[in-house]
């Protein structure tokens, strides 16, 4: 080896251990690869190269990328190194580029150098990404951008910078026009290209916002266009010093990630028990000539992750599939997933153990200030809104598995001390064994694919806290479920065959309410849900019998004017639960802004209308009086915790109270008193109304008010929605005018005002928005004024 070479310990062994290629060592060593890159491509003017990426094939090849800095600025180059005696590969890329030979190849064309047996590929030069030389020629709308129609998609004027670059994988490019980032280009190798279409295809089918759209693509040039997601990456969020905002984050991002995992369907790669197994012991495998040494450590994660992997066959749900902590964004909007390249089918854990490595890694990357605790249990909580989370044991192993995955990166990413760091990775793979050995030692697994997946430690341990909903460990229980639940199923449904597949817990406010979700397979193969309602107080028989109330008055599953709500299913009391069938559909959040907007908009509008309409007798009447008091309650509490915020407070409720005073006559009529968008479910032409635990008689615009409320909160957090979300609410509000001859606007715009005070508290339960309590609080006043000082409507306009 030359002795102007200098290179690490870990690099030199390496070195020593495989001599077969040939320039091995000089491509560890930065100087020494820009001496290499110098002459071969002496037009760059390379000064210096910092060495980014290595992709390794012991005694056979290495493709090792860099960041060159030339007098134009960072170059990417990059070069593959091969054995001595590679001829073939050598020829190869002589024959696909003639002029190399000569000796005199273009500036945009790889040199090969055979004393050294290795080829350089000066930027954008690369042997599988074909389209990457026109990547320079964007900006001028020809050739590949106009293929795309790029100025269609996003407009003129959109500069590009490259966001990432894998040589021969993926290329990677942000588009920017005035507004800020408006796409995404990427562009790829064949076979990589084929399965990320395969992907980005089906989850553009999904419609969900919260995951990127496909915007244009050239199967010619392996090139897909894609939306731009805005927001911060939870990684980002890791430098952060505000912990609740970072906790609020993550929350969002498990409800997102829930939300895809409960997608059915996708002509996706099956990532099962085999393939996983497959690709585990290839990881183990592949780090032997690295790191001889951890060898048998690596190979012992992998047996073992396999062997504990292979006892149960869990659902199988929609995975992202290689998801961390950069892969998610969030804004005032929420969360949103970025990258689904990898996109598969699979056991929703792999999502989740994956995701949990990353962020102990990155914390401690971060300089180990942050609790990942809090932060893992904060995701987890938000993915317990959607969908049920793993069983602890599966989500150990998968973790595990995760860090054997990334103990190949210390080598590959260029860290120097790369053994000693892969050697604790695979203790943190052995770690999280243990503790899956601890976890699974305590409970009977499943033993078959028809014994019920169990709800969870995360929800069992929330009421051996929360003793007064303790009845409610018992709901969770599969063995009770199929007691007390699985009949109510089958004569419900009127087949036998039905059998409890998963218990779920979907939602709980401590101390007052949960619901549970069961979910049940047939001999077919159809799946259905049923959702269990839990109060800490005995509700169950009414709400039982209320919801079959609204069945017989018009409400029922094949109502002919689209508006129905949930079969009810039986009560369990001993637990104090009443069950209701589990709907298809959007939220109305998602359906308000889907393509079907204005015909949802008149929908909620007749919902309202119908329910006043129904001739059904509430047992309990909510006046305005008890609306302000809960107000005013909220805002007692609210002016211990902001004494700064007690003499606007105290104006705004004083100033409620006047426009509640202003309210115009009008009849009482039934209300659902909890109407928002969560609180509907769309799903083609039909509507379905859920949760009337609220039912009352009340003044004819509460519901409307608050419904529409609810869209201007959002309005205010979400400037980029504002204008689709005061036009949904403007919809809804001219439908419910026309429908109900009795409402007038003025009615409805104070109970949206009344509506929107009550969110200056309730924007302050959560971390994420609390930003816009100031701004709501503004909101207020400005409408409560123009009340004061005009008889006219308050403006729409935020």
């Amino acid at each position: 080896m030359d002795t102007s070479i200098v290179l690490s310990r870990d690099d030199l062994e390496l070195t020593r251990r495989d001599t077969a290629i040939l320039a091995l060592a000089e491509l560890l060593d930065d100087n020494a690869a820009a001496g290499v890159i110098r002459q071969a491509v002496p037009h760059l003017g390379v000064r210096s190269v910092s060495g980014v990426y290595l992709r390794y094939k012991p005694a056979t090849s290495l493709l090792a990328a860099y960041l060159a800095d030339t007098p134009a600025g960072p170059q990417h180059v990059h070069v593959t190194a091969y054995r001595r005696d590679a001829i073939d590969k050598l020829g190869k890329h002589r024959r696909r580029s003639p002029q190399i030979a000569e000796g005199n190849a273009a500036a945009d064309e790889p040199v090969v150098d055979a004393d050294r047996a290795l080829v350089v590929w000066p930027f954008p030069a690369d042997a599988e990404i074909a389209a990457l030389s026109e990547v320079a020629a964007l900006g001028d709308g020809a050739g590949l951008a106009q293929r795309l129609r790029l100025d269609e998609h996003l407009g003129r004027g959109v500069t590009w910078q490259t966001a990432r670059y894998k040589p021969q994988r993926r290329f990677v490019a942000i588009g920017r026009n005035d507004a800020g980032p408006c796409g995404v280009l990427r562009l790829y190798g064949a076979a990589n290209y084929r399965r990320a279409r395969r992907a980005a295809k089906t989850i553009h089918g999904l419609g969900d916002d919260a995951l990127p759209r496909v915007l244009a693509r050239s199967d010619r040039h392996a090139t897909l266009v894609m939306s731009w997601q805005p927001g911060v990456t939870l990684a980002e969020l890791l430098s952060s010093a505000d912990h609740a905002a970072a906790a609020s984050a993550f929350a969002q991002a498990g409800r997102v990630l829930a939300r895809l995992h409960r997608q059915i369907g996708g002509k996706l790669p099956v990532r099962d028990g085999g393939v996983e197994a497959a690709a585990l012991r290839r990881s183990a495998a592949d780090l032997g000539p690295l790191c001889p040494d951890l060898r048998d450590a690596a190979r012992r994660v992998a047996e073992s992750c396999v062997e504990l992997l292979s006892v149960d066959s869990p659902p199988v749900a929609m995975l992202h599939g290689d998801l961390h902590l950069g892969q998610i964004v969030v804004d005032a909007g929420g969360a949103r997933l970025i990258d689904l390249d990898a996109a598969a089918l699979g056991e929703a854990a792999l999502d989740l153990g994956n995701l949990h490595a990353h962020l102990q890694r990155d914390a401690a990357g971060a300089g180990g200030n942050w609790a990942t605790d809090e932060l893992w249990t904060a995701l987890l909580d938000g993915y317990a809104e959607n969908a049920a989370v793993p069983p602890a044991d599966r989500l150990a192993a998968w973790t595990a598995a995760a860090w054997l995955r990334l103990a190949h990166e210390p080598f590959r990413c260029r860290q120097s001390d790369w053994q000693a760091a892969t050697a604790a990775m695979l203790d943190r793979a052995l770690k999280c064994l243990d503790e899956d050995v601890r976890l699974s030692s305590g409970a009977a697994r499943p033993a078959t694919r028809s014994t019920p997946a169990p709800a969870g430690v995360v929800a069992l341990r929330k009421f051996a806290e929360d003793q007064s909903l303790r009845f409610a460990a018992e709901a969770l229980n599969a063995a009770e479920a199929e007691v007390h639940v699985s009949p109510l199923v089958r004569e419900l449904l009127r087949d036998d065959s039905w059998q409890l597949a998963e218990v779920r817990l979907a939602r709980h406010k401590p101390a007052r309410r949960c619901l549970i979700e069961y979910r049940y397979r047939n001999a077919r193969g159809n799946e259905a849900a049923v959702f269990g309602k839990i109060h800490v107080k005995p509700r169950h028989q009414r709400s039982w019998a209320l919801q079959q109330e609204l069945q017989t008055e018009g409400f029922a599953g094949d109502a002919a004017d689209g508006i129905s709500v949930p079969a009810a299913v039986g009560v369990v009391p001993q637990w104090r639960m009443w069950l209701q069938q589990g709907v298809d559909g959007v939220d109305g959040w998602q359906a308000l802004a889907g393509p079907r907007a204005l015909q949802v908009a008149r929908q909620v509008g007749d919902a309202v209308v119908k329910l006043q309409q129904s001739g059904l007798q509430p047992r309990r009447a909510h006046a305005l009086a008890d609306e302000l008091a809960i107000l005013a309650e909220r805002y007692e509490r609210l002016g211990r915790e902001r004494p700064d915020w007690r003499p606007r407070l105290a104006a705004l409720l004083a100033g409620c109270r006047r426009l509640a005073a202003r309210l115009p006559d009008a009849p009482l009529a039934p209300a659902h008193r909890d109407f928002y968008p969560d609180q509907v479910r769309v799903a083609r032409e039909r509507m379905w109304v859920l949760d009337h635990d609220l039912f009352c008689l009340a003044d004819i615009h509460l519901d409307v008010g608050n419904f529409v409320g609810h869209f201007h909160e959002l309005a205010i957090r979400d400037q980029r929605r504002r204008a689709s979300l005061l036009a949904a609410s403007e919809s809804i509000v001219e439908r419910f005018l026309q429908r109900q001859p009795a409402a007038t606007r003025d009615g409805v715009e104070i109970c949206t005002t009344l509506t929107l005070a009550r969110h200056v508290s309730i924007s302050t339960q959560f971390p994420a928005r609390r930003y816009a309590t100031e701004k709501i609080i503004v909101e207020c006043e400005r409408r409560i004024a123009a009340y004061s000082y005009a008889a006219i409507p308050v403006d729409l306009a935020i």
